[in-house]
């Protein structure tokens, strides 16, 4: 099936943005601050690296897909974060982007690595993808993995974070909510889908049941 891949404290300003905004509206700045009471610098500069992105491209002739990952994902569609580290994803053509993606992060002052393919690691033979809430350009396609999809992601890495903080688990617990699954058997079936048996570690097995009882106590 396909349905059709920020940033930390480069991107973001740390005030939680309380509605993702249309894209096919284009708000101003001006608007969108008014509207929701907080400034849209977040959004402003993710699709402004995107947009230069594509610049670039059409500037070569080149057309250009990339499928966004991770806290990417679950800050701009999924409202989930206030930001992320890094834009995680995966992209076509990968040696003129990664190029590119050099010339903005001088152009911006982002970090060298500010868009990286190290997801090539979690990437399943049945991936799902999707275009929906994202921005199009021109000469550059812009997906995302479906719910279920990033959702199996999320719960094959199953990492612990520092401390008491698991990222994946705040984000597996969004993803859980998003689809409505109620059990542990319902959320590893989503994940098998994807990932054959033998490749899911018993980690995830540990953080789904602890994402399933957190939110039984909660409900």
């Amino acid at each position: 099936m396909r349905e059709a891949p920020i940033v930390s404290h480069t991107f973001g300003f740390h005030e939680r943005i309380p509605l993702r905004p249309n894209w096919s509206e284009r708000k101003t700045a001006v608007a969108y601050s008014d509207l929701y009471g907080c400034p849209p610098r977040f959004w402003i500069d993710i699709v402004a690296a995107l947009a230069r992105l594509d610049e670039l491209l059409g500037s070569r002739g080149v057309t250009g897909e990339i499928c966004l990952f991770g806290g990417t994902v679950m800050v701009l569609v999924f409202n989930a974060r206030i930001s992320t580290r890094d834009v995680d994803a995966i992209f076509q053509p990968a040696s003129v982007i990664r190029e590119l993606a050099v010339e903005i992060a001088e152009e911006r002052r982002l970090p060298l690595g500010w868009l990286n393919d190290g997801v090539k690691g979690f990437q399943s033979e049945s991936a799902e993808t999707t275009t929906a809430g994202l921005p199009q350009f021109v000469h550059l396609r812009i997906f995302r993995p479906t719910a279920r999809y990033l959702l199996a992601m999320k719960c094959l890495a199953a990492r612990p974070g520092e401390g008491t903080l698991s990222v994946d688990r705040e984000d597996i617990e969004t993803l859980v909510e998003h689809l409505q699954l109620r059990t542990v058997d319902e959320v590893l079936d989503v994940v098998e889908k994807f990932y054959p048996i033998e490749r899911i570690p018993p980690k995830t097995q540990f953080m789904v049941h602890e994402v399933i009882s957190a939110l039984q106590q909660s409900g």
